[in-house]
């Protein structure tokens, strides 16, 4: 059974990626192991995942690489929230959450309102030529309390 998360307890972690493709996946998988060795839900470390690549991915495509060709991922789990940032070296424009004119056949657009849509708060700051987004993610232990995990209350017939 993996450790609870123990109450006044931060984990943090830094990562300074190379402002390449490759960088998404390093992100994930580190936030990803470290969440699931702090005990978190498996479905909520599946959004985190996710909250991270498109992070990454957004800093890669619109973002400059800092001055050493690098891009940084951190983040901090403290209770049962996770914050992530991703930091670049700055865009030509600031992150803001758009909706594509066609939906429905739009082939990119969509990573903000997926941020939007599985975290409690995300935003965006600028300083020194950098640019950072930060999204706040829930992440409950896999057992609270006592109760089963969500695999054991699916078994119970």
């Amino acid at each position: 059974m993996p450790p609870l998360p123990v109450r006044g307890v931060r984990t943090t972690g830094l990562l300074v990626l190379q402002h390449e493709l490759a960088s998404a996946a390093v992100a994930r998988q580190h936030v990803t192991e470290m969440l699931r060795r702090q005990g978190v839900s498996p479905d909520r470390c599946d959004d985190a995942a996710l909250v991270v690549s498109e992070l990454v991915g957004n800093a890669l495509r619109h973002g400059r690489p800092l001055v050493d060709g690098t891009l940084t991922v951190s983040w901090t789990l403290s209770g049962h929230r996770l914050r992530v940032e991703v930091t670049d070296g700055g865009g030509r424009t600031r992150p803001e959450l758009r909706r594509p004119a066609y939906p429905e056949t739009a082939v990119s657009g969509r990573g903000l309102a997926i941020i939007d849509a599985v975290t409690e708060a995300w935003g965006t700051h600028t300083d020194r030529g950098r640019t950072t987004v930060w999204a706040l993610v829930p992440a409950p232990p896999s057992r609270l309390h006592g109760l089963p995990d969500y695999g054991e209350l699916e078994s119970t017939g």
